[in-house]
């Protein structure tokens, strides 16, 4: 009996083992039969080529090998890739769809005439380098107050320009700027803003902080005769000196009004010479009585000034107080350089939104926001026509 075993010639031991295995079997067998072992060392060949001729071969393999991996892999992510391009631009053309019907059920219009307010909208947006998402919901909120359209997009610019100088959502952007120009009935979003802006960049005070203090105090300021300017003015030099934010300004300056038109109150500054109201006794402007009040205060005693201070200010705001006297009571006061500023603004936030978009973050705001409004195109042409036909 023969028996051919192929085997490496370079593991001899295995060779040895066999042959010894060999020997043992023939010395032991009774049989004539014995056990012939021949090795073929050249034909011995391992699962990926042969160890000694056939390398060349097993490389090639495993470069085919690695290229058709890597193919797939490719195909993969660009399927992967494609199909999350699509479900983007579905999703993006349902939702700024959904937006667009929203603001519409409000305002009412023909589809070429909202046709023409979307785009006007999207370039708001690109303007300003907001979201889609942040421009039609500050638009949809100025639609409901029943607005014109025109209207809507000039407040939505300007809420988006405070969006981004300040930091703060569209929502109380768009609240704000409705509580500052319902309260002063004769000033607009854009002149609002052009005097946040101006006042902020002259100052040490933020636009948020005017744009908060503003919001609550307004009311209280036209009842006391005060106007946008000189509360602008007021907030700004109280933030100067404090660093107290705009909404405790707020709040402080809305006690010291209020307070400023009691009878009690002004009794109490009129016993110690300050002029609370006019030859025909009408009371005074606030920001008038404040100017009177400090030219007399630091003539007072520390009681004396410490009683007014609680009848003008309570004992919570009494702090307010002093740092607006105080400021008052200076030849070159902030409140009168603040109130100059502000008086003359023109056109401080268009100026600064212009400088912002050369940034790259606006660059990159802005193609996405256009890409967006690509999205919505393709998905109207495309897959939403194509689910009503279906």
């Amino acid at each position: 009996m023969s028996i051919q075993i192929n085997v490496d010639p370079n593991i001899q031991h295995l060779i040895k083992g066999f042959e010894k295995g060999v020997q043992q079997f023939n010395a032991r067998s009774s049989s004539k039969a014995k056990l012939k072992v021949g090795i073929d060392e050249k034909s011995f060949t391992r699962p990926l080529g042969r160890i000694t001729g056939q390398v060349n071969m097993f490389e090639s393999a495993m470069e085919a090998a690695n290229a058709r991996v890597v193919a797939f892999g490719a195909s993969t992510a660009i399927l992967a890739g494609v199909s999350k391009v699509l479900k983007d631009i579905v999703k993006t053309s349902i939702e700024v769809e959904a937006a667009f019907a929203d603001i519409n059920r409000i305002l009412g219009l023909t589809n070429a005439q909202f046709e023409k307010f979307g785009n006007q909208l999207f370039d708001t947006a690109q303007k300003t380098a907001s979201s889609f998402q942040a421009a039609s919901s500050a638009a949809l909120e100025f639609s409901r107050q029943g607005l014109k359209t025109e209207e809507v997009l000039k407040r939505t610019s300007d809420a988006l320009t405070l969006v981004r100088l300040t930091g703060m959502n569209a929502k109380k952007s768009v609240d704000l700027l409705t509580a500052t120009v319902n309260a002063f009935t004769d000033l607009d979003t854009t002149s609002a803003v052009n005097k946040f802006v101006a006042v902020e960049t002259k100052f040490a005070v933020a636009a948020r902080d005017l744009v908060e203090g503003l919001s609550r105090v307004g009311s209280a300021a036209i009842d006391a005769k005060v106007d946008f300017n000189e509360l602008n003015a007021l907030i700004t030099a109280v933030q100067q000196t404090t660093g107290r934010g705009g909404a405790v300004i707020g709040n402080a300056l809305k006690t010291i009004f209020t307070r400023l038109q009691r009878e009690s109150t002004l009794d109490a500054l009129e016993r110690f010479n300050v002029g609370v109201r006019d030859i025909e006794g009408n009371i005074l402007p606030a920001t008038r009585i404040l100017d009177n009040f400090a030219e007399k205060y630091s003539k007072l005693t520390d009681s004396t000034q410490a009683y007014l201070r609680e009848q003008v200010a309570g004992v919570f705001q009494a702090n307010i107080l002093s740092a607006i006297l105080k400021d008052l009571n200076k030849e070159q006061s902030t409140f009168s350089k603040a109130l100059s500023v502000s008086t003359g603004a023109t056109n401080e936030a268009e100026q600064a939104n212009l400088k912002l978009n050369q940034t790259l973050s606006a660059l990159l705001q802005n193609t996405g926001t256009e890409f967006a409004k690509l999205q919505k195109v393709l998905g109207d042409e495309a897959f939403l026509k194509m689910l009503i036909v279906l």
